[in-house]
């Protein structure tokens, strides 16, 4: 008898959670329970070694779970210990789109292309615009250092019905006292999500960094490396969907469940392969012995690809006529890019200063089949002043200024002021206010497929300008721990694919979003409430396609057994996205269109259950999600989508587990 694959992870999960309960049992004693950390280890209020002395001499696993660092932050010696997980409280959402507490749009599978329904946060220099699943997306812009007294050691696996297999492994280690090495690695396999329908799905990421100080610590460096692939075949969307909704006779006055049919894919000989590389390498050297000036150097590599083919073109898909003659169709751009920028630093009592010289250069080109269609390339030069002001550690305010001349970022501009404070030993707030005139991006500017040609689209010089203000407090205060944070701005010049798959330019619009957070633990239950919200007042499309409401609601009870060998949660989760425009997926473009003329999406909500776990160094989770996909609920959409075509993740049966070493 054959043994099946995902039969084999099971049986293989089922020996480890094995011998880590039989482990358990013989190791800890009664009494022991998991330890709950405070957000201040040690008395560690900052961070300015790799490691701090106090937990480099344990020969046993650390008292503490490794506290995550951010890389952008520490540069600026910032302080950045924040706590990871160590209550089982996220452990089931285990999936790099689930973190988020923020509304996604996807296409129904784990690690397809995957946007924030929300205000984006404008991007500075030269851009390439080529869409990859950023929310699972490993980058030196949000990769994660660990704060560790020793190897430590961590994987994430989740496996559920469809073929969905999830993995992360990461990895952090100091090599010397002021020498730690972080690793992280995702996957992300989508192999038969829904039977013939053609959506098969690979993600992977990596992220590799170093950061380093010298003995005399004179000489700090980080150096972060990541890759980015994500290899999809296309379905297009569903041609027919009655599998997944069946025929609706009258309006819902009432619960009905669901009846099934068929359905037949839009594309069945496509496929889509998207890459993004992304390098940096910081380092500063102090010029005197008091380090109080410093040089720095700063380098970006970014090379940004994307392929797609279609062997078999449907053109009542397509619709439109291919620019180039061609029976099948296999487009190729690829963007790679770099900065370089060089800058001295003066650091005394509670001040920094810093000014720097930035150099930004790039290159695109598209080639049709083995033919070179197009090929530019773009260089432009900046300038990029930068003052923090210490009263403490956690209270700092920094004021940036970044300007370009010349090129194809001529006259682009950013100003930002933050302000943190810690008001006391249970309240954070902190604001900032941000002005940014940025340039469109290549893509939107010069993309070049078989289907499109985009240049000419947008006027020459074009720039988007946004101004916006923001504010966030933090409370924490023995069970209860609320935070909450609100953006108001508005934006001139947008770009967006609205109504058609071509860039159009959206008139100025207004905006406020925000989320307001809760977290409420008793002894064995706990609450948690999440609430994000979006409104404008963009006339092109109804609050430009994002939904304004998006709560999500979690209960849970825990406690232990045999003889506290064992904690376990027991819960449920219940997320809800209210109305928003309709969102079509084109893959040829690999972009979303906006659309304002269909039956919206939205209003869904979802169901999960489940229970979690820890044994030793292993946390382990069973889940049900989508408990509600055969039940048409009275007043509630009947579809479940996030976009046109593409039907979320149906009912289904998902576990995993975490498992932490200390070598």
């Amino acid at each position: 008898m054959t043994l099946r694959k995902e039969n084999a992870y099971r049986l293989l999960l089922l020996l480890v959670l094995s011998i880590a309960f039989k482990g358990a049992l013989s190791q800890i004693n009664p009494g022991q329970t998991p330890s709950t950390f405070s957000t201040n280890p040690n008395g560690v209020t900052s961070d300015t070694t790799a490691v701090d002395s106090t937990l480099s001499n344990h020969s046993d696993k650390p008292a503490i779970i490794p506290y995550i660092q951010q890389a952008t932050l520490l540069w600026n010696k910032l302080d950045t210990l924040v706590q990871q997980d160590s209550q089982l409280l996220l452990n089931h959402r285990y999936s790099p789109e689930n973190r988020s507490v923020q509304p996604l749009l996807n296409l129904g599978v784990y690690g397809g292309p995957a946007i924030k329904l929300k205000s984006n946060t404008l991007n500075f220099g030269l851009r390439s615009g080529i869409l990859l699943n950023d929310v699972a997306s490993i980058n030196p812009d949000n990769f994660l250092f660990r704060k560790v007294g020793q190897a430590f050691t961590q994987f994430d696996y989740s496996q559920g019905a469809g073929g969905y297999v999830g993995l992360e492994a990461l990895h952090s280690q100091n090599f010397s006292p002021t020498w730690n090495v972080s690793i992280d690695y995702r996957s992300v396999l989508n192999e038969d999500m829904y039977v013939g329908a053609n959506q098969d799905n690979l993600g992977r990421n990596l992220g590799i960094g170093s950061r380093f100080i010298s003995e005399n610590g004179r000489y700090e460096q980080q150096l972060i490396l990541s890759w980015n692939r994500n290899r999809r075949v296309e379905n297009g969307g569903l041609q027919t969907d009655s599998l997944f909704y069946g025929p609706l006779d009258s309006d819902i006055t009432a619960f009905q469940q669901r009846t099934f049919g068929f359905y037949y894919p839009n594309l069945t000989e496509a496929s889509s392969f998207t890459s993004k590389t992304h390098h940096q390498l910081k380092h500063r050297y102090f010029l005197d012995t008091q380090k109080s000036l410093s040089a720095y150097h700063i380098w970006n590599f970014h090379n940004d690809r994307r392929t797609y083919s279609d062997e078999a073109m449907n053109r009542d898909f397509y619709t439109l006529p291919v620019l180039f003659d061609t029976t099948e169709t296999l487009d190729s751009i690829s963007f790679k890019h770099g900065s370089q920028e060089l800058g001295i630093e003066y650091n005394r009592d509670k001040l920094h200063l810093g000014l720097g010289l930035d150099f930004q250069y790039g290159g695109f080109r598209y080639q049709n089949d083995t033919q070179i269609q197009r090929e530019l390339a773009f260089r432009s030069t900046g300038m990029n002043a930068n003052i923090i002001l210490f009263n403490t550690i956690a209270d700092w305010t920094q004021i940036n200024y970044s300007r370009y001349f010349g090129g194809y970022l001529d006259k682009n501009q950013k100003i930002s002021f933050t302000s943190s404070n810690k008001l006391s030993d249970s309240f954070d707030l902190q604001i900032g206010l941000d002005h940014q005139k940025s340039s469109p991006t290549i893509f939107q500017n010069y993309f070049l497929s078989n289907f499109y040609d985009f240049k000419g689209n947008l006027n020459e010089g074009h720039t988007i300008i946004s101004n916006q203000l923001n504010a966030s407090i933090h409370y924490k205060n023995g069970r209860l721990k609320l935070s909450s944070s609100i953006s108001i701005g508005n934006r001139n010049g947008e770009i967006g694919f609205i109504q058609q798959a071509t860039p159009s330019i959206i008139g100025d619009f207004r905006f406020v979003e925000g989320n307001v957070n809760a977290r409420l633990k008793g002894q064995h239950w706990m609450f948690v409430s999440s609430l994000a919200f979006h409104k404008n007042n963009a006339t092109e499309v109804t609050n430009l396609g994002i939904p304004v409401l998006y709560p999500r609601l979690g209960l849970s009870y825990q406690n232990d057994a045999f003889q506290k060998a064992l904690s376990y949660r027991l819960g449920i989760d219940l997320s809800y996205t209210s109305s928003y425009a309709n969102w079509e997926y084109r893959p040829e473009m690999g972009q979303f269109i906006l659309h304002n003329d269909r039956a919206l999406l939205g209003n869904y909500p979802l169901f999960d259950a489940y229970l979690s776990g820890r044994i030793q160094t292993v946390d382990f989770f069973l889940k049900f999600e989508h408990l509600n996909e055969w039940w048409l609920i009275p007043g509630m959409n009947y579809r479940y989508e996030s976009s046109l075509a593409y039907p979320i993740q149906p009912f289904r049966f998902r576990f995993g587990f975490s498992w932490k070493f200390w070598n």
